[in-house]
């Protein structure tokens, strides 16, 4: 065993070093956004210096669901340059995804191995187009989903607190994962339940951020867009399109189809062997919002990819 958790440490390093290559080895990361961010720590910075004059022109919202990145950039950003700064926290995602990946495969039982394809996922659709808030927050996603299945099975107060501080924390890092992460554990908790008091009691931890949240919605009513349902072509659209997002292929419907084919045969595998446990159902729950949630949920802020 101490040996399988050396040989495991020995990938990650040497994983880890390689995934931070492509940050540090150049001077400006491929990031659409990142030139903003960069702009946004340095009016954060200076914004009481008179020589800026940034003052008169700008204020600064700390409470925000997608802060937390900005913090810890803007924290980096009184030791080293602005450019060091956002690579740090930058890094920091990218470390973290592989591990946050480690711990929900170990609460669901699965193969620890796969964690290492977070490395290789850092460098998807939210790095080029620079999305360091949503990039940041998906770690801390992760690292949710995994106390929340450890809570299920366990019921323990000190994993229900643990559980209810990273969804207050999530908050801060960024609303559409936090949404994605209560998605994805209220079912699964509600399920692991005995009875109704037992089910009310799991779901207690996924209420503490919904304060902060009516707060941010209600300051920010004015500015939100009207939701738009999914029509049902919208929905065969996302069914097609789903296997191509996961295996970054164009949508087919050859590639639908064995997809299809390779879930059933999953099914009855996990039937016949396991039974339909809380994590399965959840897994199918999830499926179906994906399909049918508003499109201002899949579209605009690419919850898809």
């Amino acid at each position: 065993m101490n040996r399988n958790k050396g040989v495991y440490l020995a990938v990650y390093i040497v994983c880890g070093a390689a995934a931070l290559a492509p940050i540090w080895l150049v001077k400006y990361p491929p990031m659409t956004d990142l030139p903003q961010y960069a702009a946004q720590l340095s009016i954060i910075k200076n914004l009481h210096n008179a020589a800026f004059g940034f003052g008169g022109v700008f204020q600064v919202n700390w409470y925000s669901p997608y802060i937390l990145a900005m913090g810890f950039s803007r924290f980096f950003y009184e030791f080293f340059d602005v450019l060091t700064a956002l690579k740090i926290t930058l890094s920091i995602s990218v470390l973290a995804l592989p591990l946050s990946i480690a711990a929900l495969l170990k609460e669901a039982e699965a193969d620890p191995w796969l964690a290492f394809l977070g490395f290789p996922l850092c460098y998807g659709f939210s790095f080029y187009w620079g999305l360091l808030s949503f990039q940041f927050a998906v770690p801390f996603g992760f690292a949710v989903i995994a106390l929340g299945l450890s809570y299920g099975r366990r019921r323990r107060t000190a994993i229900a607190l643990l559980l209810a501080a990273g969804c207050l924390l999530l908050f801060f890092a960024h609303l559409t994962v936090l949404f994605c992460s209560i998605l994805i554990l209220a079912p699964y908790l509600w399920l692991s339940g005995r009875g109704w008091s037992d089910k009310v009691r799991n779901l207690t931890p996924l209420i503490a951020p919904l304060p902060l949240v009516v707060v941010w919605l209600a300051a920010a009513r004015g500015n939100s867009p009207r939701i738009r349902f999914a029509t049902p072509a919208v929905v065969g659209e996302r069914f097609l399109n789903l296997p191509g997002l996961l295996y970054d292929a164009d949508p087919s419907a050859w590639l639908t189809l064995l997809s299809i084919l390779w879930a059933c045969m999953l099914l009855v595998r996990q039937y016949k062997f396991r039974g339909f446990g809380p994590l399965s159902i959840t897994t199918a729950i999830v499926f179906i919002l994906y399909l049918v949630v508003p499109s201002n949920f899949v579209g605009d802020v690419f919850l898809s990819e």
